[in-house]
């Protein structure tokens, strides 16, 4: 492989069952230290810890009014617009994302990267290997040890969205002065949510750094446990590459991978998870009030562990054509980031119940994948999702030229899909300008 790619190597030493760690120089030894000391007794980072005072007054803000049905359009068009949620095409395309045409989810394409994995020879196995990097400081802020171990469940859900299993993570750890007992306290909550999320989800950390002192004036970075996962799919069945600009070739794809736009018009859209009333940190609430505030989502991860198993498995069988996880933005703007990767409209049809309707369109209850399905395999989805324990429902319908959206029978939402789209991609190009 390193003649492959014209690098120098050379053998350097050897591991050996000594307990020790033996170095020479051209043949003299110049060191010879035991190994114990080196690792399991080093020295430990042992800092004084407190909770920060602002968790209880940001955790117990009152919310605002709920959101009027005339506010829904206004809202939406400036969330689409938000750097957060708006495609970030501007950048990624600046890239070349088909190096050695490796690539079989072009950018943009899908929840997570995906790159067809080649032998020696240069052959392909069949495999692939899939990535994705999350985590939402605004969690982490409202809740440190939670918000880290939503960045676990997130990115291994976005694994799960293209059809992958995750098999290792590494993590960047960004927190501020850990001389400061609250800052050290949040640094030590976070490292305990990615050890409780990664024994729940079975997925080992295999690597990783830290970047601590990262304060300006005084001030700290919101904690951002960044985690990169990686995935692997077995047999991706001989998948050819699929160009980020080519709306339509998601449709030519076999069964086994899986992208995040809508594949065909007519199909039903489904959401797998729940919806909760949770406002906590979320952008429709940093838009509504200017601060970052409420209470952290609910993680539950028996539930989220069902719920990836539960994608995976119509993924592979080829039932789920597109899937997308909920996150910035809520149910609403992922429903239009499928449409709009799939070059259509849609039309949902939701049902509020006891929710409030801001919570319904634009809360950010993690544990959601919004999938789409033929009509022919909505029966086949429903035993998948009672096989796996899994909530759904099914909210809508792929297609046409337009969005509208209907909660409980009242419109809400009429909408161009192709002018939606203009805002949400020419968003972060114009805030940069």
């Amino acid at each position: 492989m390193l003649h492959k790619w014209g690098l120098d190597a050379c053998v350097v030493g050897e591991v050996t069952d000594s307990g020790r760690f033996i170095g020479s120089w051209h043949g003299a030894p110049v060191i010879n230290l035991p190994i114990q000391p080196l690792v399991d007794a080093a020295p430990k980072y042992d800092r004084p810890r407190s909770r920060p005072g602002y968790l209880d007054v940001v955790a117990a803000a009152p919310l605002p009014s709920d959101l009027k049905p005339a506010e829904v359009e206004r809202t939406l068009r400036q969330l689409l617009q938000q750097p957060t949620v708006a495609s970030k095409r501007w950048i990624f395309e600046q890239y070349d994302g088909t190096v050695r045409s490796n690539t079989l989810l072009g950018m943009g394409r899908g929840d997570a990267g995906l790159i067809r994995v080649k032998d020696e020879a240069g052959q392909d196995t069949g495999k692939a290997v899939a990535m994705s990097s999350d985590c939402n400081s605004r969690f982490c802020y409202l809740d440190p040890f939670w918000g880290a171990a939503h960045a676990v469940a997130e990115a291994c859900r976005n694994l799960a969205c293209v059809g992958a299993e995750p098999i290792g993570l590494t993590d960047c750890l960004n927190y501020g002065n850990p001389e400061k007992p609250e800052n050290m306290w949040t640094f030590e909550q976070g490292c305990l949510g990615i050890r409780q999320a990664c024994l729940a989800l079975d997925v080992p950390i295999v690597s990783g750094n830290v970047s601590l002192y990262n304060d300006t004036e005084g001030q700290s970075i919101f904690p951002t446990p960044m985690i990169a996962a990686v995935g692997l799919i077995e047999d991706c069945g001989g998948q050819v590459a699929l160009d980020a600009s080519d709306a339509t070739a998601l449709s030519k794809v076999g069964n086994r991978i899986c992208g995040s736009g809508f594949r065909a018009a007519h199909d039903g859209i489904f959401l797998l998870g729940e919806t909760r009333d949770e406002l906590g940190g979320s952008e429709y609430l940093k838009l509504r009030t200017g601060k970052v505030e409420g209470a952290c989502p609910e993680l539950r991860l028996d539930e989220e562990l069902r719920l990836q198993a539960c994608v995976r498995e119509g993924i592979r069988l080829g039932l789920i054509r597109s899937a997308h996880d909920t996150s910035e933005g809520g149910l609403l703007t992922t429903v239009l980031e499928s449409a709009f990767g799939g070059g259509m409209g849609c039309q949902l049809m939701l049902t509020k119940g006891a929710l409030r309707l801001d919570s319904l369109l634009f809360g950010e209850s993690v544990g959601r994948i919004v999938v789409s399905v033929s009509a022919e395999g909505e029966g086949s989805l429903a035993t998948l999702c009672a096989t796996h324990r899994v909530p759904f429902a099914k909210i809508g319908t792929t297609g046409g030229s337009r969005v509208t959206v209907a909660v409980d029978g009242q419109p809400l939402l009429d909408a161009d899909a192709a002018e939606l789209k203009g805002l949400y991609a020419n968003a972060l190009e114009a805030a940069l300008g």
